[in-house]
């Protein structure tokens, strides 16, 4: 179905009447503003989104679970990772041969908080990737303008916008060449990715939200990705509880936890084990037919006290081995019980520590992301 622009949102220059003297000047035609709940513009990859005529604020959590400080811990919003969009898109349809994205950094973060070197947009025409696009100066308050360049005119073409996912941003709408056409962008028909877990999963270490290995992942398998992880978590069954309902289509999900959990001993070992247990039956509770890969901690180079241990003990003696075994018994023990689509992968056998940065020890390069995620992509299928 093409959208027509009403007068209100687009003022195209009429041809004279027959015999009537030219206009001594001419105003170029005003561009096509497309509001961001206009009925052309599909967002994927977010489960939250709040939108209306002004804005788009694309939510990847529930309200219930930002205001629990279990589920969001508080210090985490001083960098607006409540608000931060890895894996959301923006999508239309046109015929346009350009495009000028509207977006605002979040006023939610504060200022000197924001991570504005983030604030690139991964544009995709008709699936191919062209590129990250952002805005030529920063405008601290109020909308920038992002040019995207989409082609030659006169065909209809599918366009993908990736907002950036360490970067809390409000999409402000589209403006389009006069004239141009838009087509109502169907919803989404693909096998949902649902991706669980702390900054590896989030895609710390990564310029970008295409350079993640979970969008990789997703974008390799032909996936709609829903990516749930947050940067500097620690296992947490409200994750799950208060995100994820039967209501909700999950094909197939990652947990990616545990690296924080052992540096940080927020809890121990021993009481951890539960919660990890909880997480994946809460999970599965909610996602009866979803394939489950829990995925262990990946490889690191983070050594506690002798630097000659790579894998030094925490403060409850337990190593990151410990810890690896924690998470793979709780899988023996639901497959034990008859649950055949619950699946343990070695995270130290799919990372290397030459796919991290050196200058961390934890995180990938984005070359490293992108090799774990073909690893990956040969393991984790539907």
């Amino acid at each position: 179905m093409l959208l027509s622009c009403s007068p209100s949102q687009t003022a195209v220059r009429q041809a004279p009447e027959p015999g009537a003297a030219a206009p001594e000047t001419e105003t170029a035609a005003a561009p096509l503003f497309v509001a961001p709940n206009d009925p052309a513009i599909a967002y994927d990859g977010v489960w939250f989104p709040k939108v209306d005529a002004e804005k788009a604020v694309l939510l990847r959590h529930s309200d219930e679970c930002i205001a629990d400080p279990d589920c969001m811990p508080e210090w985490l919003k001083q960098y607006g990772i409540h608000n931060q969009h890895a894996g959301a898109v923006i999508r239309f349809r046109t015929d346009a041969p350009s495009a000028v994205a509207l977006v605002e950094e979040s006023p939610v973060t504060p200022k000197d908080q924001r991570r504005y070197p983030f604030m690139q947009l991964g544009l995709y025409v008709d699936g191919a990737y062209m590129g990250q696009k952002e805005p030529p100066e920063r405008v601290l308050e109020g909308t920038s303008r992002t040019e995207l360049p989409l082609g030659e005119t006169g065909t209809m073409r599918t366009v993908e916008l990736a907002l950036p996912h360490q970067l809390a941003v409000l999409f402000r709408g589209l403006e389009l060449p006069a004239g141009s056409r838009l087509e109502k962008a169907e919803p989404l028909d693909k096998p949902v990715y649902l991706a669980i877990g702390n900054s590896l999963s989030h895609g710390e270490g990564q310029l970008n939200a295409s350079e993640t290995f979970p969008w990789i992942l997703a974008r390799e398998k032909g996936w709609e990705l829903v990516n749930l992880s947050i940067g500097g978590t620690t296992i947490e069954p409200k994750i799950v509880t208060m995100n994820v309902s039967p209501e909700r289509r999950v094909d197939v999900a990652t947990v990616e936890w545990g690296y924080n959990d052992w540096w940080s001993q927020n809890f121990t070992l021993k009481e951890s084990a539960p919660r990890f247990e909880e997480t994946l039956r809460a999970l599965r509770a909610a996602q009866p037919k979803a394939k489950i890969y829990v995925i262990t901690p990946f490889a690191t180079e983070t050594v506690r006290g002798d630097a000659s241990e790579r894998d030094g003990e925490a403060k409850d003696g337990s190593t990151l081995a410990d810890w690896r075994a924690m998470m793979r018994h709780a899988v023996e023990a639901m497959r034990s019980e008859g649950d055949a689509s619950v699946f343990c992968i070695e995270g130290d056998q799919v990372s290397t520590v030459d796919d991290l940065d050196h200058r961390d020890g934890v995180h990938f390069t984005p070359a490293g992301a992108r090799t774990v995620a073909g690893r990956l992509k040969d393991i984790i299928g539907l």
